[in-house]
């Protein structure tokens, strides 16, 4: 997809075309190293894993919690939920996703 922006009259300002991208951040071939690596690249929020209606599977990988709603061999789904906890003891659950922002050209 090719994105531009298109001049206006005041001037400095244009309308740009923007697409939001989502794709998965670790995989079974690409792991977090630690909790600082997930916790570093991981953003988005996710619900505590027992609020969702399914059969969990766990797994301990590296210091943290990874939850998922299958096991099919995998450890890392776009919809995994990353249980970790930070140097000070705060727990997080985050969604095992990147959002990248494309503005213009």
């Amino acid at each position: 997809t090719l994105l531009a922006c298109t001049p206006l009259p005041l001037e400095g300002s244009c309308l740009c075309d923007v697409y939001v991208e989502e794709r998965q951040v670790f995989s079974d071939n690409s792991p977090p190293a630690d909790v600082q690596e997930a916790l570093s690249r991981l953003h988005i929020g996710a619900p505590h894993p027992d609020s969702l209606d399914t059969n969990g599977w766990t797994n301990n990988v590296n210091g943290m919690t990874i939850h998922t709603d299958t096991d099919k061999g995998r450890k890392y789904f776009p919809h995994s939920i990353f249980e970790v906890i930070d140097d000070t003891g705060t727990t997080h659950f985050l969604k095992n996703i990147e959002s990248i922002v494309h503005v213009g050209a």
